[in-house]
């Protein structure tokens, strides 16, 4: 060997007694005396390079045909070489291939592929030897089938991220339907998510408009749709129908039973109702009639639970859940609201509610309907509100008062009934329990606790109502009992290690935990129950002493907001939150929570000497001042009211005289019961109020929310009037004002409204035109 450059430059004429001569000179002597040192350690080395370099000689040799032993045919007479050991370590497909047939042993090494052309045959060999793949608008849709067929999950992988980057409104609905077919699970569930969220987008595109009817219906009957009114559902639903009349018109109803109608306000809904393509179809009718008829018994009822999916808004925005805290002032007698994020640490207002609920209940039913019970301005009440937070203009509503005058309270909720449970009226203490049924909407007495509770806790689990601790005749308790229902009984269970009154309660992972409150001194400590076992332990105590705190459960934690410090009679002015994984609490905010504490020492030293007769006189008097809405429903017949509802409807729908029910249409209902059925049947007819007086009050209770619907939409978007002059059934002449405008962020046309119809005089110029005008724009506080 004469050097370096020499044995490179004739490498591939070496013998093998060369190389061997060659590698004993390298050598040169013993390799074992080569390191002899104590110290001398093993040591692993690895090339990285030397897969990439293995691959890279060996696409050579395919690109060459050197040592390939199988070559693959398509129909378009292409061929393509490979090697079957390269082929099966990659490919399962081909691993399953080569085994099952006796390929290269009788000289057959020729493969016909039928489901493949040569350009995706060649790009996927040619990933199989580099690693390298690539992907094209053009061959996505071949190359992800063929990559599913030979098994190469990263090529599958690339070809749906690919899908999912190019994803917009335009083609979303056809990759979901791609995805389906070729069952590309995670860009089937990317492709849903998009098109539930950019619902409005996609329904302006061709593809939705060549969906098929099932998959239309797949489409709207979903839960969560971005829709922010559903009339826009309404909308894509004809759009789909008319876009071929003729063949889609059968299908109407079937779309129509899942557009939420009951949702949509009755001013549109009126509307909705002269599409002639509803007017002419029976069923059609049927839906929209059942809106009327939900929206109606709303609102004398306040409060409905929904029947059908139709009647139940729709989810979307993912489950992000915000808290309602209530607190109060030293300076105002009512109570304050706040939405709070703990998301976001952000609160922003809630609707107010009157009066001063300091020691009222609180319960929650179906993350929809809050209720606030007894306990109203420092005195026992039998007082109930409610709250819809999914209203479109969420306000609190009296509901069916309770059966007996309550304060200190505690409010459990169960199978959509409200509990209220103990607490005192007057100088009492109480131990009775009361329920409201959603269903009934009535309360009723159940069985008694064992002793009388005030300021206890009150939670809800595994079907059973508990009551844990609070005051009874002036002295704390420790004890805690159980409400069975289907029993109709409570069961003591283990004490508590401390007594506790005014305690937070909160319930996470089936355990009970119990938080801060007072034994007559402040308490910090949180003990938790666990019913499987029985028995009460510890956790981690908060940063914060706290009596009467809010508490609530979110994605797995405990947020215990604000409460009172007996002690040295201050509010607790921050928000801990508890992770019962690290069992530690962490403090979330300290701004403006004003959880109340009534302090005449320091707040209302110009009265802390007047005796307690002062402080009635001026109760009482405060109670006076109040306006107390009556429940004029509670001995009318249901029924016949909902049915004076729909007659006045159909009465507005043709345009006719309201007075047309009481002279026409009664009298010739009441005939035609009369010889139809019975006398018995006639005499309910009758319960029906349809007066003049009736009727009239009728479209007040139905226009009368619409107008202020209306009225708080055009404070917040422009608009432009237009006056018009007609006469109405009667023949009066009438000035009719009318609004063009955007409704809202989501609509892009105008919208047209009725707002005022003012009767005229018969000597009206422009100048009284004018001042009418300008009067109601400034009482309605359009100016």
């Amino acid at each position: 060997m004469t050097g370096g450059n020499s044995k490179n430059n004739n490498d591939g004429d070496m013998s093998i007694k060369e190389m061997d001569a060659s590698h004993t000179s390298s050598c040169g002597g013993d390799p074992n005396q080569i390191l002899t040192s104590e110290a001398c350690e093993t040591k692993n080395f690895r090339n990285t390079s030397h897969c990439v370099k293995i691959l890279e000689d060996l696409q050579s040799l395919r690109k060459n045909e050197v040592l390939c032993d199988i070559r693959f045919e398509t129909d378009d007479g292409c061929t393509t070489f490979g090697h079957k050991n390269v082929l099966m370590a990659a490919s399962p497909y081909f691993r399953a291939m080569f085994k099952s047939r006796k390929i290269g042993k009788t000289g057959n090494n020729t493969i016909y592929i039928r489901k493949l052309n040569s350009t995706v045959l060649q790009l996927l060999v040619d990933y199989i030897y580099t690693g390298e793949i690539i992907v094209t608008k053009k061959n996505v849709q071949v190359l992800l089938p063929a990559a599913n067929l030979l098994e190469l999950d990263f090529v599958n992988s690339a070809c749906c991220e690919f899908l999912q980057n190019q994803m917009d409104t335009s083609n979303c609905l056809g990759i979901r339907t791609f995805a389906n077919l070729h069952n590309c699970t995670e860009l089937f569930s990317t492709s849903e998510e998009f098109i539930k969220k950019q619902f409005l987008e996609v329904v302006k595109n061709d593809e939705y408009l060549s969906l098929s009817s099932e998959d239309v219906v797949k489409l709207i009957s979903c839960n969560d749709l971005a829709v922010p009114f559903e009339e826009k559902v309404f909308d894509c639903v004809i759009k789909w129908v008319k876009h071929d009349l003729d063949h889609r018109k059968d299908f109407l109803p079937d779309l129509m039973e899942h557009v939420r109608l009951p949702l949509i306000k009755p001013d549109v809904l009126l509307n909705i109702s002269e599409e002639p393509l509803l007017k002419n179809n029976p069923k059609c009718k049927d839906y929209v009639f059942d809106a009327l008829k939900f929206y109606i018994q709303q609102s004398f009822k306040h409060i409905t639970i929904p029947k059908t999916i139709r009647c139940e808004p729709r989810k979307f925005g993912g489950s992000q859940k915000v808290i309602l805290m209530f607190s109060q002032s030293f300076t105002l007698p009512k109570c304050s609201t706040e939405w709070y994020d703990p998301t976001t640490n952000l609160r922003e207002k809630a609707p107010g509610i009157h009066d001063c609920r300091r020691l009222a209940g609180l319960g929650v039913i179906g993350n929809q309907f809050v209720f606030v019970v007894g306990g109203v301005n420092l005195s026992s009440s039998k007082s109930v509100m409610m709250l819809d937070v999914s209203s479109q203009s969420p306000s609190w509503v009296p509901m069916v008062d309770m059966l007996v005058s309550r304060e200190q309270l505690g409010v459990g909720v169960l199978d959509n009934c409200i509990y209220a449970v103990g607490g005192c009226s007057g100088s009492n203490d109480l131990n009775s329990v009361e329920i409201f049924h959603m269903s009934t909407q009535k309360w009723r007495m159940v069985s008694s606790m064992s002793t009388t509770r005030r300021f206890m806790g009150v939670c809800v689990l595994n079907n059973f109502v508990y009551a844990i601790g609070g005051i009874s005749n002036s002295k704390f308790l420790k004890s805690v009992e159980y409400y069975d229902p289907a029993l109709d009984t409570w069961t003591p269970v283990a004490e508590m290690s401390v007594c506790r009154a005014g305690v937070g309660v909160g319930v996470l992972d089936d355990i009970i935990y119990v938080i801060g409150g007072s034994d007559g001194k402040d308490l910090k400590s949180v003990e938790v129950y666990r019913p499987n076992e029985g028995v009460w332990s510890s956790v981690a105590d908060m940063h914060f002493s706290r009596s009467r705190p809010g508490v609530a459960v979110l994605d797995g934690l405990l947020y215990v907001m604000g409460g009172i410090s007996i002690f040295d009679k201050t509010i607790v002015n921050n928000v801990e939150m508890y992770n019962p994984t690290t069992n530690n609490w962490t403090v979330m905010t300290s701004g403006n929570l004003h959880f109340y504490f009534y302090n005449l020492e320091t707040n209302h030293i110009n009265v802390k000497d007047k005796p307690i007769d002062y402080f009635i006189r001026l109760r009482d008097q405060l109670l006076k001042n109040n306006n107390f809405i009556a429940d004029v429903t509670k001995t009318a017949n249901e029924k016949a009211i909902v049915a004076s509802y729909i007659v006045n409807y159909r009465i507005a729908q043709v345009g006719k005289a309201h007075t047309i029910a009481e002279s026409l249409i009664k009298p010739c209902v009441t005939d035609i019961v009369s010889y139809m059925l019975d006398e018995k049947a006639v005499k309910k007819i009758n319960t029906i109020p349809l007066s003049n007086d009736t009727v009239r009050r009728r479209n007040n209770d139905i226009l009368t929310p619409i107008k202020s619907e209306l009225i708080s939409r055009l404070k917040c978007n422009n608009f432009s009037v237009q006056l018009d002059e007609s006469t109405d059934v009667s023949g009066l002449a009438v000035l009719l004002l009318y609004l063009l405008g955007i409704n809202n962020k989501y609509q892009t046309s105008l919208e047209e409204y009725l707002l005022l119809c003012q009767p005229l005089s018969t000597y009206t110029i422009g100048y009284d035109i004018f001042n009418m005008l300008n009067n109601f724009f400034e009482i309605e506080g359009l100016t």
